[in-house]
């Protein structure tokens, strides 16, 4: 594909699937990627745990196989990062500066998640748990905040730990 000529492009966000892996400049006119790209306009979207899992990977950041608690050095990292991101969405929150509060958001996330897959957690499988917990509350109607009622069921997060006994995933499935 030979490159377009024209000015108006934006950054895509997708990731291209090995061997490309990269991110690309798109044209806004035509649609085509700008530069070289092994798979030419073959992009794939990834899941938040996908891009998060190649970022490990290409830091060299550890990623557990089996659920269970690191070494306390690994432990302390992930505490201090996750520490540090909350206090940079709190001080945005308190500077009423949306754009930095929906960084730092996405900053909390994508700690959550590694600190997650150093764990050798799957946390989508822990969301769906919690959120499944969360859908049987009752209505609230002095609030927003959903109350535990008669048909609460809890979140059964131990459960989704043991599950199958195999590894996790040691590669982004494509």
């Amino acid at each position: 594909m030979a490159d377009c000529t024209h000015e108006n492009t934006w950054f895509d966000r997708n990731i291209c699937p090995e061997p490309c892996g990269q991110m690309h400049y798109i044209c806004e006119d035509c649609g085509q990627i700008a530069g070289t790209c092994v798979l030419e306009s073959k992009r794939v979207e990834m899941s938040t745990q996908d891009l998060v899992f190649l970022f490990h990977e290409q830091y060299g950041i550890p990623i557990g196989k089996f659920p269970k608690l690191p070494e306390d050095d690994l432990r302390d990292v992930r505490y201090t990062l996750m520490d540090s991101e909350c206090e940079e969405y709190f001080d945005a929150e308190q500077r009423d500066d949306l754009a930095h509060i929906v960084q730092e958001l996405a900053d909390v996330v994508t700690v959550a998640y590694g600190t997650a897959l150093s764990y050798g957690v799957d946390l989508d499988a822990v969301i769906r748990e919690v959120m499944r917990a969360n859908m049987t509350k009752d209505v609230n109607p002095d609030g927003p905040k959903p109350l535990k009622g008669s048909r609460f069921t809890p979140a059964e997060v131990e459960g989704v730990l043991q599950g199958p006994d195999k590894p996790r995933a040691t590669h982004v499935p494509l």
